[in-house]
C-alpha cells in the first residue's frame, strides 16, 4: 500500500473536526496536479456524500463514466471517503475529499468558475450545491424521503433548491417532497448494467432470501426478521434469509443481531465488496426490500435485471414501475404483518418463480438499462451546457 493510501486511511478513522486539516494538504496536491487540465478539456463537477460502497456514490460513478465518455475533465468532491475511490480513480475521475465543505471556501469556487456544470448528489451535498449553484449551472440528484422531508422542513436546503438550474429525483417518493420547494422537479430514474441473468428454474424446499442494505431503521431489517418469525414453523423452515450491509447506526444494528441470533432461519454476512455481492445475487431466490422508506435502492434495480423475484412494499419508489403479482410481489403496507405476507407469497410461486424472474428481467430493461439512463442524461447535461457557452 502507498504512503498516500495509508495516510487516508488513517484519515479516514479521524474525527472530521481533526481529519479535515489532513485533507486540506491532500487536496492541495491534487489540485496542483490537476490544474493544467482544466485548461484543455470541458470541466464538470460532481459531488458525493460519501464513497462506501452503497447506491448514492454508484450513482455518481456512472455519471463520472458517463461524463468521462464525453471528453469531459471530472472531478469528484467527497465529503468522506471510502472505497469506491479506486473505482472512480480508475475511471479517470480526480477524487478531492472534503469533510466539511465552507461555503467561503476559496478553491470550491474556483472549480465552478471554470466548470461547464456541476452535479449534486442527496441532500447531505446541500453545502456543494449551495456554494456551486451561484457559479455554475448545477442539477440536484435527490434520492431521501424521510431526511429530505426534515431538511426542508427546517428551510436547510430551501435556498440550494431554488438557485439549481435543474432537480432530479429518482422516483415519484422524493419528488412528491421536493415539490413542496422546487415544483418542476424531473424524475429521473436510474441505470445500471445488468447483472447476470441466471434462470431460476423452479425454486426447491427452502426459498434462500437475501436483504441487502445498511444497517440503519429506515432499511427495515428488524421487519424483516420479525417478518419471518411471524411465519408458522412450517413456513420458517422453507426459508433461509441472509443480511447484508455496512452497519451505520450501531444501537439498531445490535438490536437486529440480537434477532438474527433468535432465529435460526437469519444470518448476517457483513458488508460485501462488489465481487462477493455480485456473486451472493445469483446465489439467492429471491430479494426482499424491507425499507421504511426508499426513493430506489439500486439492490431493488439490480434484483430485476439478476432475474430474481423481487418483494416490496409501496414504501418503496421501484414499485412505482411495477405490476403486483406479475413482475414482482407487492404489498400496500410496511409493517410486520405485510412483510410476512410478502415472505409467504414467495413460498405460494416457488414453481412459477422463473415466469416472474423474466418478467423482471423485461422490465429492467424497459425501465433501468444503462442506455435509457444515458439518453435522458447525455440531453440533459447538453442543454445545460449550452446556457453556459
Amino acid at each position: 500500500m502507498s504512503l498516500r493510501r495509508r495516510c487516508e486511511g488513517a484519515l479516514e478513522r479521524l474525527p472530521k473536526r481533526i481529519s479535515r486539516y489532513g485533507y486540506d494538504i491532500l487536496r492541495s496536491l491534487d489540485l496542483f496536479r490537476a490544474n493544467e487540465n482544466f485548461k484543455s478539456r470541458p470541466l464538470a463537477l460532481l459531488g458525493s456524500h460519501d464513497l462506501s460502497l452503497s447506491g448514492a456514490p454508484r450513482i455518481v460513478l456512472e455519471m463520472a463514466r458517463a461524463l468521462l465518455s464525453r471528453d469531459y475533465y471530472v472531478v469528484v468532491v467527497a465529503m468522506g471517503g471510502g472505497p469506491m475511490r479506486a473505482e472512480f480513480e480508475a475511471a479517470g475521475a480526480v477524487v478531492l475529499i472534503d469533510v466539511r465543505p465552507r461555503l467561503g471556501s476559496a478553491y470550491l469556487r474556483n472549480l465552478a468558475d471554470t466548470a461547464q456544470l456541476a452535479i449534486t448528489n442527496t441532500v447531505a451535498c446541500a453545502p456543494l450545491a449551495q456554494i456551486w449553484s451561484k457559479h455554475v449551472p448545477l442539477i440536484w440528484y435527490l434520492h431521501e424521503v424521510s431526511l429530505l422531508q426534515r431538511e426542508i422542513a427546517r428551510d436547510s436546503v430551501r435556498l440550494p433548491l431554488g438557485a439549481a438550474a435543474e432537480v432530479w429525483a429518482g422516483s415519484e417518493l422524493s419528488a412528491a417532497i421536493a415539490r413542496t420547494a422546487r415544483p418542476d422537479v424531473r424524475i429521473f430514474p436510474y441505470g445500471v448494467d445488468p447483472l447476470p441473468a441466471e434462470p431460476l428454474g423452479a425454486i426447491g424446499d427452502c426459498l434462500r432470501v437475501g436483504v441487502f442494505g445498511s444497517i440503519e431503521p429506515r432499511k427495515g431489517q428488524d421487519l424483516a426478521l420479525a417478518g419471518i418469525a411471524a411465519l408458522d414453523c412450517h413456513e420458517r423452515g422453507a426459508i433461509r434469509m441472509r443480511l447484508f450491509g455496512r452497519v451505520l447506526d450501531r444501537d439498531f444494528a445490535d438490536g437486529v443481531l440480537a434477532q438474527v441470533d433468535d432465529l435460526a432461519e437469519a444470518s448476517f454476512g457483513g458488508e460485501l465488496d462488489t465481487q462477493s455481492y455480485r456473486r451472493v445475487m445469483s446465489e439467492v431466490d429471491a430479494v426482499l426490500v424491507p425499507s421504511r422508506d426508499d426513493t430506489l435502492p439500486l439492490v431493488s434495480i439490480d434484483a430485476l435485471s439478476a432475474g430474481r423475484l423481487l418483494l416490496l412494499t409501496r414504501s418503496v419508489g421501484t414499485s412505482e414501475w411495477l405490476e403486483d403479482g406479475r413482475d414482482a410481489i407487492i404489498e400496500p403496507e410496511t409493517d410486520v404483518a405485510a412483510i410476512a405476507r410478502l415472505l409467504r407469497r414467495a413460498l405460494e410461486v416457488r414453481p412459477t418463480a422463473d415466469t416472474m424472474g423474466c418478467a423482471a428481467r423485461a422490465r429492467f430493461e424497459q425501465h433501468f438499462s444503462r442506455d435509457a439512463f444515458l439518453h435522458t442524461f447525455y440531453s440533459r447535461i447538453d442543454a445545460l451546457r449550452r446556457t453556459r457557452e
